[in-house]
């Protein structure tokens, strides 16, 4: 009787021995498409924050290097219009792709202000 409730004992040990040791390894390659979406959504944003970094240097060397006022204002509303090009387009792709996998994706707009201009720039937010 107690060879074979040693033996019960020992397989049953094992058995959950078996299972912690590999069980979380079978379930951790699990990638859902949520998952895949929010890692874009944090590139795109990181992205956008890159692209107003850029343009806000590019406006603060246009300005050193002492320009006409004219001549700088057009300067810098191309350097606007490049950057709210870039970003809109970005993460308009971003939404549409989401849309198509179920997830809700929205523009968060932040002031940025570049040179002397302040404009509405559009990270997004994934609900």
């Amino acid at each position: 009787m107690y060879k074979r409730l040693k033996r019960v004992v020992s397989v049953t040990m094992i058995m959950i021995s078996l299972l912690t040791l590999f069980g979380p390894s079978v379930f951790a390659d699990e990638v859902t498409a949520s998952d895949i979406l929010m890692k874009r959504v944090d590139k795109t944003n990181e992205y956008v924050f890159k692209a107003v970094e850029v343009a806000v240097k590019q406006a603060e060397i246009e300005a050193l290097k002492e320009n006409k006022s004219e001549d700088l204002d057009l300067i810098v509303d191309k350097i606007i219009e490049k950057l709210l090009e870039k970003t809109e387009s970005k993460v308009d792709k971003l939404i549409t792709d989401a849309a198509a996998e179920g997830i809700e994706v929205t523009k968060t707009y932040i002031e940025v202000v570049i040179y002397d201009r302040t404009i509405l720039v559009d990270p997004c937010y994934a609900h």
